[in-house]
């Protein structure tokens, strides 16, 4: 008989088909430039390797948005590499491979020198003997100013909920079904168990709503999150220090608020944290301050440490746009746990540029000049307006981009039928935004029949309830199924309404369709 080729991994269901912003190239990028560290160059071919791909829809959707670089998806899972395969194939990808490898089958061989190596929850998943292997992987793979991302739970946050995850493992060892079965069984076990009875859960009274979220959650994912026979817990600092084996310095967090710590707490706090001696010491400091669970790291291989004027013009080329609608765009915003108001002599100016199109740092320093000459509090403003949400990191440089967009088209349009035909979400690719925007399938179709519809009216909300209907899609109101013609049609002209209000103008705005 043949050995265990799963190592104790959930193999009997995929992982979930997520799209994972953070790791987008653009998105990396970013963040050296705020730490004082030369960005990767995205106008000439670089090479991009996600260990542990899963359903690799994260890195075709860059490969999409980069067709001048080379992607590859590593996966010990041959299910998740049939899978990712047939979708690069289904809408056209030329610039991405899926290899099923074990991290310690990949070699020289399968992945030349990398810029970008990126792994999400995975070093969680994993034991020792696999991490170690990773860690050879970008010991030996990744080029000298390459970036690391890599995620993780983490300490303190997951301390007092952690038990709850080994309760889940031994109730579903129970179980003769399948993992999905088996999470079922042990959330309908814990469920069962009176708090007033146990006294780690009277004792820790947010495990009840840490039990709560955990039901929410797909059944796939809470048994490749759960049920694997191995799961870590980390401090940040710890995995620092594993990651200097490569010769890595942590750079700062793909979870961009997190680069901030006054966006995060208190002044008295932020300043007690700031004057510790150490990055290492304020670190770990921020994450209790938080009390952090969970860690998107960004590492460099190699910190060139820019100061004054070098930094400034390394940041000014710095490429950023918006992906929001323009009524969502507000003055005003929280970020973590401040409601923020931003500068009200430079937001509008900030704003209207966005609007037209993505700029670059520097550019939208030269907008803002007429009302201060102070390039710190233009940054400030830029860098709120980042972790907020309100603007994100865009690929560039902005000249190589005009007029490029109408190539993502012809993919788009494989994509909203695939949103349609598998009444499923996909994510349309951008190489002005170096990124995915999130279609429904009733956006897909929204934007399908809008191109061919001179002005939206009746008529399209007609056409639309009628496309609806023959795509198994069916229309509510308040939550419940709509009866007669006129409410359906009214319902139909209103998701028009706030199509055109919303996502038809970011895909406009970044010539999507």
């Amino acid at each position: 008989m043949s050995a265990d080729w799963t190592q104790g991994y959930v193999t009997d269901t995929i992982y979930t088909d997520g799209f994972f912003k953070e790791l987008s190239p653009a998105w990396l990028n970013y963040v050296a430039a705020l730490k004082g560290c030369l960005p990767i160059r995205l106008d000439r071919p670089f090479t991009y390797l996600e260990l542990g791909c899963g359903l690799g829809r994260s890195t075709s959707v860059f490969a999409g948005a980069f067709p001048n670089a080379q992607f590859i998806g590593v996966d010990f899972n041959p299910a998740h590499i049939a899978l990712a395969r047939r979708h690069a194939e289904a809408i056209g990808l030329n610039n991405v491979a899926f290899l099923e490898r074990g991290f310690a089958d990949v070699s020289a061989s399968d992945v030349p020198e990398c810029d970008f190596i990126v792994l999400h929850g995975v070093y969680t998943w994993v034991n020792a003997e696999a991490r170690a292997e990773i860690r050879r992987i970008i010991r030996e793979r990744l080029k000298p100013g390459g970036l690391l991302y890599v995620s993780y739970n983490s300490l303190p946050g997951w301390a007092a909920a952690s038990p709850l995850r080994k309760l889940m493992v031994e109730a579903a060892a129970q179980s003769n079904g399948d993992s999905i079965g088996a999470v079922g069984s042990a959330i309908d076990f814990m469920e069962s168990l009176s708090a007033d009875k146990y006294a780690y859960l009277k004792a820790n009274a947010g495990t009840a709503m840490e039990f709560k979220n955990l039901k929410a959650r797909g059944r796939n994912y809470l048994a490749h999150e759960f049920l694997n026979a191995e799961w870590a817990l980390f401090y940040s600092v710890d995995v620092a220090d594993e990651m200097t084996e490569a010769k890595l310095s942590f750079l700062g967090s793909a979870t961009l608020p997190e680069n901030h710590i006054e966006l995060l707490v208190d002044k008295d706090t932020a300043d007690k944290i700031n004057v510790q001696p150490s990055s290492r010491l304020r670190q770990l400091l921020q994450d209790y301050a938080v009390n952090q669970r969970f860690r998107r790291d960004v590492f460099v291989r190699g910190h060139q440490r820019l100061e004054g004027a070098e930094r400034d013009r390394v940041f000014g080329d710095m490429v950023l746009g918006s992906l929001i609608a323009d009524d969502q765009f507000t003055a005003k915003a929280r970020v973590g746990n401040r409601e923020m108001t931003f500068a009200e002599k430079l937001f509008p100016i900030i704003k209207a540029a966005m609007v037209e199109g993505p700029k670059t740092v520097a550019q939208l320093r030269a907008l803002c000049a007429p009302v201060t000459d102070r390039g710190a509090t233009i940054d400030n403003l830029l860098v709120s307006l980042v972790a907020a949400g309100h603007i994100a990191p865009f690929a560039g440089p902005v000249e190589r981009l005009v007029g490029e967009s109408n190539t993502d088209q012809d993919k788009n349009r494989i994509l909203l039928d695939l949103a349609i035909a598998t009444k499923g979400r996909q994510m349309l690719v951008s190489r002005v935004a170096g990124t995915g925007v999130s279609i429904d399938p009733v956006e897909a179709i929204i934007a399908r029949q809008i191109g061919n519809v001179a002005k939206p009216g009746k008529a399209s909300a007609k056409s639309l309830a009628a496309q609806l209907r023959e795509n198994g899609l069916r229309l509510t109101k308040r939550g419940q199924a709509i009866s007669s013609a006129a409410d359906e049609l009214a319902v139909a002209d209103e998701l028009i309404g706030q199509y055109l209000k919303s996502k038809g103008l970011v895909l406009k705005r970044l010539d999507l369709l």
